[in-house]
């Protein structure tokens, strides 16, 4: 398998730079210092049979953005939740017994 480079956040029609491409992202806590303006994330990934080197640049406002959701309790704007059968099913007998 070939190795690749990658950098997330590049147009592809910007000469003499690898190309874009569009992964899907999972979250994950990492440390930062406090006073960091800017991270750059090397990973190295297994995408359409290749191995590929991948990169992203969280900028300082990425970055406080970053820091303020972990402090509110590392919920994203975009989560949500959901009830699960037995969270359902113990919801359901609660109600039963106090139906009694």
């Amino acid at each position: 398998m070939e190795e690749r480079e990658v950098m997330l956040g590049v147009p592809k029609d910007e000469a003499a730079k690898p190309e874009e491409i569009s992964l899907d992202e999972h979250r994950a806590m990492v440390g930062l210092p406090e006073e960091a303006v800017e991270v750059v994330l090397n990973c190295k990934v297994f995408h359409d049979g290749d191995i590929m080197h991948v990169s992203k640049t969280l900028k300082m406002e990425d970055i406080r953005t970053a820091f303020r959701k972990a402090d509110d309790g590392y919920i994203d704007d975009e989560d949500t939740f959901v009830i699960t059968e037995k969270g359902k099913a113990y919801f359901e007998e609660m109600v039963r017994d106090s139906d009694d």
